[in-house]
């Protein structure tokens, strides 16, 4: 494709000319609370191929399943032929319900047996499908006045930092795709928590994100009990020899250009405290990882970006630009701002290389924040 993409606004023109474009089969990029997400009808099976290719998205990674406000069941999904009632047990929708009934709309996405009539494309195959009600009312009055499920997968080349802005967007996908409704900076900032919901209604966290596990067992404590499930197990990995169960399950995703590389938790603090050994260890990781760099980006979740701009500028002695996710230590702002940030270190042409460190505390949104720093380091320059 080789066309300007047109930046809509979420006006009645812009949700309109949004909507003639994707009955059309083509393209648009739409805000979510989480990312942007690049948007096609899921029924669709050549439009949602287009999204593989704009993106330069591999085959083998599904795509999530978008629905309006009004889909609120397990029942209602099955109707609209997302779901597969013969392929589902009474514990699996039992859980389902619950999960909508607690985190729709909103940043949970839930993967169950898919419905015949979703392409075997959205999948990559596989017999299930991811599916999310958005929590944004720009997203909600699209899915609403087009009656028709949306597959939107973030709207980024493949494997690239996510987008939290229109703008974004138009960085990474400009030419490739027709337009983007810009609905303003995405409130979460990361993707959605992704749950596979087994037959005898136990769960398996394919991708943390938005919903923490502590919010999903305090939601499901009662429908526990009930079914055979004793725990919320955890799956995280992917090593891309078959399908993926869900989106961003491979080892290295959301990845800047520049390299990356991680530190412990807390380095900056001991950095301060003029601890040679940190000191030691950050400068044989930078010269390990990026040779003679004259100036380099610093990544903390907490802290005032001052403070760790002095004590990391004075153990290596070279200019450092600093990123602090939070300055106050709410994860809710450290989320929000986690991909922006990324992408203004990885823009700044005077930084060799960006270090980052996680979060100390790897529970709730933390978590979900360190699974994607981890990916985004763990690409091979």
């Amino acid at each position: 494709m080789n066309i300007k993409t047109e930046k809509l606004f979420p006006d009645a023109y812009g949700i309109d000319k949004a909507i003639d474009l994707l009955n059309a089969g083509e393209l648009v990029a739409i805000p979510t609370e989480t990312v942007y997400g690049l948007a096609a009808l899921a029924l669709d099976a050549n439009a949602a191929a287009g999204i593989f290719a704009a993106k330069e998205r591999p085959a083998f990674d599904p795509l999530i399943v978008h629905v309006p406000r009004a889909w609120h069941s397990c029942a209602e999904l099955i109707a609209a032929n997302i779901f597969s009632p013969s392929k589902m047990g009474p514990n699996q929708q039992l859980v389902i319900d619950s999960l909508i009934r607690a985190f729709w709309p909103g940043p949970l996405t839930i993967v169950a047996p898919k419905s015949e009539k979703i392409p075997d494309v959205i999948t990559s195959g596989l017999p299930t499908v991811g599916v999310r009600m958005p929590d944004h009312p720009v997203a909600q009055v699209l899915l609403q006045r087009l009656g028709q499920p949306l597959a939107a997968p973030s709207a980024n080349r493949f494997g690239r930092i996510s987008p939290t802005t229109a703008d974004h967007v138009i960085d990474e996908l400009d030419g490739r795709i027709a337009a983007v409704l810009d609905g303003g900076p995405c409130d979460v900032g990361v993707e959605s928590t992704i749950v596979a919901v087994n037959q005898d209604g136990s769960l398996t966290v394919l991708r943390p994100g938005g919903v923490s596990i502590d919010a999903l067992h305090q939601a499901l404590a009662f429908e526990l009990k009930t079914t055979s499930a004793t725990a919320i197990a955890i799956q995280t990995n992917s090593n891309g020899s078959t399908p993926a169960q869900a989106p961003g399950m491979m080892e290295s995703h959301y990845a800047p250009g520049k390299t990356m590389f991680l530190m412990p938790p807390g380095t900056s603090r001991h950095l301060a405290r003029r601890d040679a050994a940190t000191i030691q260890q950050l400068k044989d990781a930078v010269e390990k990882m990026s040779p003679g760099a004259l100036k380099i980006g610093y990544l903390v979740p907490t802290g005032s970006q001052a403070l760790h701009q002095k004590a990391v500028e004075s153990a290596l002695g070279i200019p450092v630009t600093v990123k602090s996710l939070s300055p106050k230590g709410d994860m809710i702002e450290a989320a929000r701002n986690l991909f922006a940030s990324l992408r203004s270190l990885d823009d700044d042409i005077s930084l060799s290389c960006i270090i980052a460190e996680p979060c100390p505390d790897d529970t709730g949104l933390a978590f979900a924040i360190n699974d994607r720093l981890k990916r985004a380091a763990a690409r091979v320059p």
